[in-house]
């Protein structure tokens, strides 16, 4: 396995990946920083990698928030000028003299008494995506920005005071409780340890897919169709927008602070280069953490009410190929692929208490009751507009348990999903789909793509698979049982692939995006159209076996669509890398590596591992003796330990603000006290703004999105019905799942939901329960047309419905 790429030229193509500089912005980025102090300022000056542009920030270490930014571009002599002047001014004072040197700067915490500057001192290379080269942190510094002699005599000293004096402390004993708070604030903080699995990139953004990326250079940032975002510190998947952004005000415009400090994303990095047929490619997997409802593993669950789930990590597969190295131009035969897919919690709200005991498996509660499933629509619609249509959401969860734990969010969630297909999508998503032109503004839209807005049947796709029971039977191919989810999600959301036009591309299976600017005929682009979308109840081990399955069959057909391996007999939808060929051990190898690396910053120890173990043929005994280390350390995290670590996520992301806040983080119950975690998200704020602009927002306030006027309460009486008839089906119904023969059995759909199940003959009353509800919904559309004729006053139809008798009943009868 090898982290290098080809080398250090990037490719010269149609788009424009090689030239110098961040994508998108005119703000060329800044490689290497001095920093310089002196009594009153710190001097940061920062200078690109050629050394021919170079520039100084100065902060002020009397008084908070003072920052000035000189955007004139110096040479290195003139830089050199300005700083012997800047020691010759401030001689009678000490002069000004170097502190450090830096590779990065992430940006600046704000505590109780001091501010601090958070500087990456030391890197490491991660790999590179297209020639442009990714970086880890080694070491980090953090430099205290106020000066003792402004700490000791400044505007604080009265500040601290009238708080003392409040509190009945003495000025010297309120210092020390202040000092001790602001250490221990300060180790908190240090809790992200920004040495783990944080990655930048000074030229390539690495908050975005490839083919947004590519997208935005190609078609323009004004009149792209992707989503993506040209500045990293307004996305959800970069980490320090608080760090970079709060402290300096507007001392640091956007354009600068795109400039001056590195937009870090946290998840895991993995690169392996492969052979294939005598044909060199490099294969790469990307995950990205959302730092939207951020958490571990018992205090973050479900979804917050602005549809933001925990746990949510998109993870990008790329997969880059030379062939026919041309000598005069050798980045002229680059090959680019790339396939995304999206774990994240069941968006719903509940919750698990953090068991005291070694019960491994804590009872599961629903802890709000949303009728209307209003969270549950936004965070659907949040990857409508991100990733477009379809999104298709695997359920990996039990259908079964003699004590019902599990199988109680398994019914709500696909009650959720059939939900909105009937009452939401139904009726807004053609609308919506027509409004954008068709095609969406998500990750994959554009407007060459195929087909058009989604069927009426609704817009998400529920797939069930109980994973337990089909892993727990003797003999089962694991991989051969998912791969007909996994065969028809790549059929439905396709790939994104780059390549020479005089490359057949009929296999792979993208939307083709015509061509628009001079130069690109040369290529063929293909798109990815919508997203898969995983979950088990922690998103860790069974979704990583899963997500697997998913690359392993995504990969194959990217090898098809670079023209790394042939396929002479049209066969490149159910072509399937031998599980046993090094590529897929490699690929395997990345993804158990990423597994352990999301378990450890979610969970608190590695994933269980024992579907990998099974393919490498590992000794069964030490498997299990591994797995139950594994539960141990998890129980030990969850008890002991996430509570400091969920505070120091919330003190680095800005949920919680030392300096504003009068009762220490460390004192808090939970963090459901934190406005900013819930409800106050710029970015989110952002994003109900352009939603109620669009017309698909909520459609009135705190209506439940049903709606106002006759319309709200022909809906509400849907709603009502449809829920009377499901809570009916979900007593009667007993699943078995057929796991076991699924290569051998279609999936069968209806209405928007796919279930691998089976329903004896004597659940006849169960399995009736889906037409009772479509001949429920077929009477009051009736209704709703004789209420457009004014014959039926809807207020006492609902009242008869909610009070059912033998004349309401008989009244029902008539008028239907």
């Amino acid at each position: 396995m090898s982290l290098t790429g080809w080398g250090g030229r990037a490719p010269t193509w149609p788009v424009t990946m090689a030239q110098p500089g961040r994508m998108f912005t005119n703000a060329k980025p800044l490689e290497r920083f001095l920093l310089y102090e002196s009594r009153t300022k710190y001097y940061l000056v920062g200078h690109s990698t050629c050394r021919t542009e170079w520039y100084v920030l100065q902060i002020s270490r009397q008084e908070h928030g003072q920052v000035h930014c000189d955007s004139t571009c110096y040479t290195e002599n003139q830089m050199k000028s300005l700083l012997a002047s800047l020691t010759a001014a401030m001689d009678p004072h000490g002069g000004i003299k170097l502190v450090m040197r830096a590779y990065g700067c992430v940006g600046v915490i704000r505590l109780i008494r001091n501010a601090y500057l958070v500087l990456v001192t030391h890197r490491k290379k991660a790999g590179n995506i297209a020639g442009h080269r990714v970086y880890g942190c080694r070491d980090v510094a953090y430099v205290p920005i106020l000066s003792k002699e402004f700490l000791n005599h400044g505007d604080l000293s009265s500040a601290a005071g009238r708080h003392a004096g409040g509190h009945g402390l003495g000025l010297n004993t309120y210092y020390k409780s202040i000092n001790a708070d602001e250490k221990r604030y300060l180790r908190l903080f240090m809790g992200v340890d920004l040495c783990k699995d944080f990655y930048w990139s000074y030229t390539y953004p690495l908050w975005n897919t490839l083919q947004q990326n590519l997208t935005l250079e190609r078609e323009g940032v004004g009149n792209s169709s992707t989503v993506g975002s040209v500045s990293g510190f307004s996305s959800m998947f970069v980490w320090n927008s608080h760090l970079a952004g709060h402290y300096f005000g507007d001392g640091l415009p956007s354009l600068e602070r795109e400039r001056w400090m590195v937009p870090l994303v946290h998840g895991y990095f993995g690169q392996v280069k492969l052979s294939s047929f005598g044909k060199q490619l490099k294969v790469t997997l990307l995950a990205r953490r959302s730092r939207h409802f951020a958490g571990t593993r018992f205090l973050k669950r479900g979804v917050n009410e602005l549809g933001q789930v925990a746990n949510e990590v998109e993870t990008e597969q790329i997969v880059e190929a030379r062939l026919d190295r041309d000598p005069a131009d050798p980045a002229a035969a680059l090959r680019l692929s790339s396939v995304v897919q999206l774990r994240g919690s069941i968006p719903l709200y509940w919750h698990q208490e953090t068991s005291t005991s070694l019960n491994p498996r804590p009872e599961i509660r629903i802890r709000r009751y949303d009728p209307s499933y209003s969270a549950t629509r936004r965070h659907f619609d949040r990857l409508h507009e991100r990733y477009a249509k379809p999104v298709i959401v695997l359920n990996l969860i039990k259908s079964f348990e003699k004590r019902p734990r599990e199988m109680i969010l398994r019914s709500e969630f696909a009650q959720a999903v059939d939900y909105l297909n009937r009452f939401y999508y139904r009726d807004k998503g053609l609308a919506r789909g027509e409004a954008r032109g068709g095609a969406g503004v998500g990750h994959g839209a554009g407007e060459g793509d195929e087909g058009g807005p989604a069927a009426p049947t609704g817009e998400l796709l529920f797939v069930h698979w109980d994973f337990s029971k089909c892993t727990k039977q003797r003999g089962v191919n694991v991989l051969g049982a998912i791969s007909p989810v996994v065969e028809s999600a790549l059929r439905s959301t396709g790939l994104f692939c780059c390549v020479p036009r005089r490359l057949s591309r009929q296999n792979c299976g993208g939307k083709r995006a015509p061509s628009s600017a001079e130069g690109e005929d040369e290529y063929d682009w293909m798109r990815q159209s919508g997203v898969l979308r995983t979950n088990c109840i922690d998103c860790l081990d069974r979704t990583n076996v899963a997500q697997f399955a998913y690359g392993l069959g995504a990969l194959s057909r990217q090898m098809v669509a670079l023209g790394v391996a042939s396929d002479e007999a049209g066969q490149a939808e159910g072509l399937w890398l031998n599980p046993r060929s090094v590529a897929a051990t490699e690929l395997m190898d990345m993804y158990e590596e990423m597994g352990d690396v999301l378990a450890y910053q979610y969970g608190g120890s590695e994933a269980h591992s024992k579907f990998f173990k099974r393919q490498k043929g590992s000794w069964e005994v030490t498997t299990q003796s591994k797995d139950m280390v594994t539960s141990f350390r998890r129980f030990y995290s969850n008890t002991y330990t996430d509570a400091a670590r969920q505070a120091a996520i919330n003190l680095f992301l800005g949920h919680y603000r030392a300096n504003e806040c009068d009762v220490p983080i460390w004192e808090l119950e939970s963090d459901s006290y934190l406005p900013r975690l819930y409800y106050d998200d710029e970015a989110s704020a952002e994003w109900k703004r352009g939603a109620e602009e669009a017309g698909w927002g909520d459609d009135q306030e705190g209506g439940g999105g049903h709606g106002a006027g006759e319309g709200g309460r022909l809906r509400n009486l849907k709603w009502m019905r449809w829920h009377e008839e499901t809570m009916k089906a979900s007593k009667s119904a007993a699943f078995s799942s057929i796991d076991g023969i699924l290569e051998h059995t279609p999936m069968r759909v209806s209405g928007g939901i796919c279930d691998f199940t089976s329903i004896s003959a004597e659940e006849e009353d169960a399995s009736g329960a889906g037409r009772r509800i479509q001949q429920m919904l077929d009477d009051i559309d009736r209704l709703e047309s004789l209420e457009s004729l004014g014959a039926l006053d809807s207020e006492a139809l609902a009242r008869s419905l909610r009070e059912p008798d033998e004349a309401s009943k008989a009244a029902f009868e008539s008028y239907v």
